[in-house]
């Protein structure tokens, strides 16, 4: 499954339920705010990066002027298609209210 993060929060609804609902099979893509998570060195985040299955919309790290080392896995938008391809089903979070 694809796990399809866009809340930046790391206390948000969204990070917290998709923290407890990936399993070891599991990629997870960070996107819009979600980009600014792998700064706050949380060891879920640092786990699965190190496992490569963590990515980052490559346009939305640009966009918020980030800098991220080599080795996280940042991947344009024909590369998150391809994602979606290899790792179905997947499930967006986001901000609940």
């Amino acid at each position: 499954m694809l796990h399809i993060l866009r809340d930046g929060r790391y206390s948000g609804n969204g990070f917290l339920k998709c923290s407890k609902a990936i399993t070891s099979e599991d990629r997870l893509l960070l996107i819009e705010n979600a980009v600014y998570l792998p700064q706050f060195s949380i060891e879920m985040l640092v786990q699965l990066n190190e496992q490569n299955r963590l990515f980052l919309l490559s346009d939305d790290v640009q966009a918020r002027g980030l800098i991220y080392d080599d080795s996280y896995q940042l991947i344009s938008m024909a590369q998150w298609v391809e994602l979606t391809e290899m790792y179905t089903p997947t499930l967006t979070w986001s901000m609940s209210y």
